[in-house]
Formats: structure tokens, sequence, C-alpha cells
């Protein structure tokens, strides 16, 4: 298979509601508005409305961008308070109210940075693209108890969907929890996240499950569950089908740097100022079988303090590949001039990019064409194996021939 990288730049986006396949529509639901805390009650909701292409329109891929501000004459946020992003209700040829959490994110300790200081970060939210159509209602959740008079923040977020087909199909997708999860005991966890049974649809060819996890509370022995790394066991129909770490080793690469605070500790699914990444488990499955799936958590005593866990989990049924052959570039960490990537560039070393098959059969090899403005092009043949839906980072050879 022969896969072309011509150039290394970002995608342009567009501001057409209506367009052609391969082009991006980009929908605002939140343009500058000024968020705080609400130290009574906790957690303060600002409400948004986006009008997004009509129902039938595929997207091939979908993300959106959080930007985050200094709120204009106050200080920006001194905490790292959990902010979530729900997709509330839709109007037009669906209407119903979901209240799905599509996106989270923590923010940075922001209180010294000025009034110059900006962010924007980005969340692939592709899995709910099928979602977004018509009028749809957004709903920004900040928490936290600090002063409200001082300080604050202003956010923006955009939706940028890519029209096209998908790797594959969103059949039907179901929310299993959303809920804030107790840990100190073997029966916390288990008592409020029960085994689900489900049955798959008759279009159904694989199953994702999808989780977005994170740990808060500092309890005695270990700091649980924001400063201990513990593992979760996803267990289908009785046995072990994934275990992993709710843990994030990387906070202090993160690129809103400095902050104030602890924001080089690492910590249990999340960073301050930063996204929170899901985590997706794709298992093959059989049209109209019945499976029962569980989340566990290893077992964990604490001797006193409180922990918990802020979890929601889905369920993704997939068709089959749209696509036989089809490898895409799905990002590009260098050269790049994205903030989100700012800690390694800019580079002038070997560009580096994110592949992913997105096809029914395995890859054994991909070309790339790719180089400077003005420069020869340079082309590398990549030699391997990527199998239905694996990802790989690549270095790509510099490129510095006249």
């Amino acid at each position: 298979m022969r896969k072309t990288l011509a150039a290394l730049f970002p995608l342009l986006f567009i501001n057409a509601l209506w367009s052609k396949p391969g082009d991006t529509v980009r929908v605002n639901t939140h343009n500058k508005v000024v968020i705080k805390t609400n130290p009574g009650a906790g957690n303060t909701k600002y409400f948004g409305w986006g009008n997004f292409p009509k129902a039938g329109v595929k997207y091939q891929k979908a993300y959106a961008e959080l930007t985050f501000k200094c709120a204009p004459g106050l200080k920006c946020g001194e905490w790292d308070y959990l902010n979530f992003i729900y997709l509330c209700n839709r109007r037009g040829a669906t209407n119903d109210s979901l209240g799905w959490e599509i996106m989270r994110f923590i923010t940075p300790y922001g209180f010294y940075f000025d009034q110059n200081w900006k962010h924007t970060w980005q969340f692939d939210i592709t899995d709910f693209a099928h979602l977004l159509h018509d009028s749809v209602q957004i709903m920004y959740q900040h928490t936290g108890y600090e002063a409200n008079h001082d300080r604050g923040w202003e956010i923006s977020l955009n939706f940028n969907l890519v029209e096209g087909t998908p790797w594959r199909d969103v059949k039907n997708i179901t929310r299993f929890c959303t809920r804030s999860v107790g840990y100190g005991n073997d029966s916390l966890f288990d008592k409020n996240v029960p085994e689900d049974t489900f049955t798959l649809g008759q279009e159904t060819d694989l199953m994702r499950f999808k989780i977005l996890q994170t740990g808060h509370g500092m309890d005695k022995p270990e700091n649980c569950a924001e400063f201990c790394p513990k593992k979760r066991y996803i267990m289908l129909d009785g046995a072990v089908a994934d275990e992993s770490w709710v843990w994030r080793d990387d906070c202090g690469e993160n690129p809103v740097f400095p902050q104030a605070g602890t924001w080089l500790y690492d910590r249990a699914g999340w960073c301050p100022g930063a996204e929170v990444r899901e985590y997706n488990l794709d298992v093959a499955a059989t049209p109209g079988n019945t499976h029962r799936m569980d989340l566990d958590m290893e077992s964990y005593k604490t001797t006193s303090g409180g922990a918990n866990y802020m979890l929601s989990t889905y369920l993704v049924e997939y068709s089959k590949p749209n696509y036989n052959l089809d490898v895409v570039v799905e990002d590009i960490i260098s050269p790049n001039a994205e903030l989100r990537y700012k800690r390694v560039n800019p580079s002038c070393g070997s560009p580096k990019v994110i592949i992913r098959n997105r096809g029914g059969s395995a890859v054994q090899s991909i070309d790339f064409l790719y180089g400077m403005d003005g420069l020869q092009q340079k082309h590398y043949r990549w030699n391997g194996t990527l199998k239905l839906g694996q990802w790989d980072t690549l270095d790509l050879p510099p490129d510095f021939v006249p």
C-alpha cells in the first residue's frame, strides 16, 4: 500500500456550515464566556447552543478545542479544579436530552498568569460525532470553592467536524454510568459500579469500552485516590479482558508551564492544566451476542480520610470497516506550532508523526513523500506491520538536502 504525506501542516479550518466531504465545519457553543466558582455550591454551569450540520451528514473525525484566558480585569483561577463538558439537549431530526459527559478537563494553577496568557487544548470526540447534528446544547460545568470576586477564566469552546466516511460507522452508543465512586474498602467501588449486561446489535463488528476516570482525595496511608497508582480491571463475561493503571506519568511534560503549585507531580489519570484522556478498549464482536461487563479496582483499604474516582463509562458499537486499505496521518507532533506540542517545538530534527491503520487489512509498508518549502521532497518507506485500528509514532528521516 502507498500512503503519501504531502506536507507537514495542520488542517486549515473553514467557517462554512455546509460543506463537501473532506471539509471541516467549525461550530462555536461558548464564545469568551467568563466562568467563576460558586463557593456555596461547589459548581457553576454554563450552557450554549451550537448549530451543527443537518442529520445524515457523516464525519470522519471530530475534535473540540477549548481555549482558556484570564477573565478581563481578573486574575486567572488559582486551583486545579475539575471541569466537565456535557452533551445535553438535541433539537431537530432528534429531540432528546442525554446529559452525557463527552470531555473532562482540569484547570491549571493559574493565579500568577498575566493577562497575555492563553492556551488551547484539543479533545478527540469522534466516537460522539454522530450525535452532533442540527441544534445541540452543550453544558460546561466548572467546579471549585475558591473566591470568585477577584479571579476567573474566559473560555471559548469550538467543535471541528471533518466531513466524510469514518473508519467504521457507530451503530450505537450506550452510557453505563457517570458518578463519583468511593474508594477505600473493597465494597465501596463494587457497590457503586455494578456489572452491566448488554446485547449487541445485528450490525456490530467491534465493541469499544470507553472510560473517563480520574482519582481524587488524599487519604491514609497512600494519599489515594489522587496520588496513588492503582490497577483497573475490565471484566468481560467473568474473565479479565484488560488491566491497566489509573495513572498519568507525564505531568512534568505539560505544555502549560511553569505553573504554581504541584503541577509537576503525576496523578491518577490527570494533570493540572490538561485534558483528561479517555481509555479505550476495543474487542472483536459477534452481532447479536449478549455479554456481561464489570469494572473493578485493585483491592485497597484506607485507615483515614476519603478517596473517590470520578467515572464515566460507555459502550460504543461499530460496524465493519468502511475501507479495506486506509492509513492516515493521525497527527503531526513536530514540526508543529500548536501550543499542545510546544515542549517539543520548534524542531529542526526529524519530523515525528502518528499514523493509524483504519482499514480492514493489515499494512506492511507505507510510503511517505514530504519536505521543506523550496527543497526537494524526500521519499521514505516504512516497513512493519500495522493491524486494524493500531497506532504508531514514527520519526521520519530529516530532510536538509537542498
